[in-house]
């Protein structure tokens, strides 16, 4: 399947189908990534457990899902005070994982797919723990 790279650099909003920044429930309730282009304006509908992972690059993240990667404005800090923190994991200062896309870790990198996502020093403890809980 063709990965498809959608850019949302204007105006990022996360809601619900209500158009309510607070996410009622997280398994049913789809999250819509609302970004103002030069000519268009895009709605992305998106499902939490499509997301493996969310790069933060300085102004920018980078929502890796399952068929596709959307990169948005905004930091990594403010994209993962609107996600479910049960389902998402903080790794290191860039990266925010998806529990569930968890499959390997080997000394300090999460293998997702292709991806080699490293585990930053001060949130090893916190993953390791999580980790176990959900065992």
């Amino acid at each position: 399947m063709e990965k498809k790279n959608y850019s949302i650099t204007y105006d990022f909003h996360l809601i619900n189908q209500e158009g309510k920044p607070t996410l009622i429930n997280h398994k049913l309730t789809p999250l819509f990534l609302t970004g103002e282009g030069k000519m268009c304006v895009k709605r992305i509908k998106l499902y939490f457990d499509q997301i493996t992972h969310i790069q933060g690059l300085k102004d920018y993240a980078i929502i890796h899902a399952s068929a596709e990667r959307i990169v948005i404005k905004g930091s990594i800090k403010m994209v993962q005070e609107m996600l479910p923190v049960q389902l998402f994991i903080r790794v290191h200062k860039s990266f925010l994982v998806a529990h569930k896309a968890i499959k390997r870790i080997q000394h300090n990198k999460i293998t997702i797919g292709t991806y080699q996502i490293p585990i930053g020093r001060n949130y090893r403890e916190t993953l390791e723990q999580k980790i176990n809980l959900n065992r």
